[in-house]
């Protein structure tokens, strides 16, 4: 069975720094990278990366156009607004809007219908919904990458805990952004669950939104493909080797967790079909409820973009 990536959007941050991790570890046949603009940098990432593996792995490496959609088991999604400076990922939202319309239009016309895509266009929950309508690709094969938050809040777990980052497992959920959900109970340290002082906890909460105006601040813009791309390679793993593993990842909710029409960040379990299943996390009362405000917030985000694109209302058959 074949293992081709396509990269889409491969001459930004998060489609080359994806594309070195996935070349650099050697379980993909092929990496295709399609330039969503900036050909003649994509193809120098092309020499460079065949050059750099040539003595590790047997991966072979290549540009294509939109054409070579059709050869992927797995298509990343990096293409993205131009950068300016923001507080919130929803800033971009307006910017990203014609993008993921475009993409999810090329995607239906020229993607697999057994295809995976792994969706980094930000704001990730909005864009994912979006693309995946206009697609008409199925739900579980269309996966929102929002796995950052889970590993920096198991980073600063970790931290405040005094263990190695390696040590500890826990779960993000809802919105890849200001709403998502810090699960404290899913919180483990070489596997046994642990209790989180009120302390860490507060601490961690209040650490939390500073992240991404930290990151904007500098000036620079990027955003932080080398944590993405680490993500990212480890979910194309999963998919492509089938193994089942459980990740969070935003994809649209077909009456889990009771909701139905909008994406957020969930546990999955990932495999060749993409999404597997849907492992459920014991929710403490607190936790309950912030998931379901998190989840008000993002169909009151869904419901505003329908009468703007009745053509994804016609096609998952909702009344606008």
């Amino acid at each position: 069975m074949s293992k081709k990536v396509a990269i889409l959007g491969a001459a930004g941050t998060l489609g080359a720094c994806s594309a070195f991790t996935l070349a650099t570890q050697g379980f993909c046949d092929e990496i295709i990278l399609i330039p969503h603009r900036r050909e003649n940098l994509v193809k120098l990432y092309q020499i460079d990366l065949e050059g750099a593996v040539s003595g590790m792995n047997q991966t072979k490496i290549w540009v294509g156009g939109k054409e070579a959609l059709r050869e992927a088991d797995v298509v990343l999604v990096c293409a993205g607004a131009p950068w300016h400076q923001i507080s919130s990922r929803m800033e971009l939202l307006e910017d990203s809007l014609p993008v993921a319309q475009e993409v999810g239009e090329l995607l239906g016309r020229y993607a697999r219908p057994d295809a995976v895509i792994i969706n980094l266009t930000n704001p990730v929950d909005p864009t994912n919904w979006l693309m995946q309508r206009l697609s008409g690709l199925p739900r579980e094969r269309f996966i929102g990458y929002s796995f950052n938050d889970t590993i920096r809040f198991r980073r600063l777990l970790a931290i405040h805990l005094g263990v190695p980052g390696t040590a500890v497992d826990a779960c993000v959920m809802g919105e890849h952004g200001s709403h998502q959900v810090l699960l404290f109970s899913s919180a483990r340290v070489n596997g046994v669950p642990v209790a989180v002082s009120e302390k860490i906890r507060s601490e961690i909460v209040a650490e939390i939104p500073k992240i991404v105006p930290r990151l904007e601040e500098l000036g620079q813009g990027r955003t932080v493909g080398w944590t993405c791309s680490i993500g990212v390679a480890a979910q194309v793993k999963a998919v492509l080797e089938d193994t089942g593993e459980v990740f969070p990842c935003s994809v649209v909710l077909d009456g889990e967790y009771g909701r139905r029409d909008l994406s957020a960040t969930v546990p999955v379990r990932l495999g060749r079909g993409g999404v597997q299943g849907f492992p459920k996390l014991e929710l403490d009362a607190g936790e309950q409820a912030q998931v379901e405000a998190c989840l008000d917030f993002l169909e009151g985000t869904v419901r505003s973009l329908e009468a703007r694109f009745p053509k994804v209302c016609r096609a998952a058959g909702v009344s606008s």
